[in-house]
């Protein structure tokens, strides 16, 4: 699926790549907590997701 959305659909590519990058910072977040180092999801997620839509 991913590879035909690369060469079908770049907006549905960004979008697997969008959630491919929110878990990828859940799992981060989660991993940080247990070191006690707490990270703002909510900023950091909205950051990264306009990032990838932008370019």
């Amino acid at each position: 699926m991913v590879g035909a959305a690369l060469f079908l659909v770049k907006e549905v590519f960004i979008g697997v790549v969008a959630v491919a990058l929110l878990i990828g910072l859940f799992e981060l977040a989660r991993a940080f907590a247990t070191a006690g180092i707490k990270i703002p999801v909510l900023p950091v997620a909205t950051g990264g997701t306009v990032m990838l839509v932008g370019s």
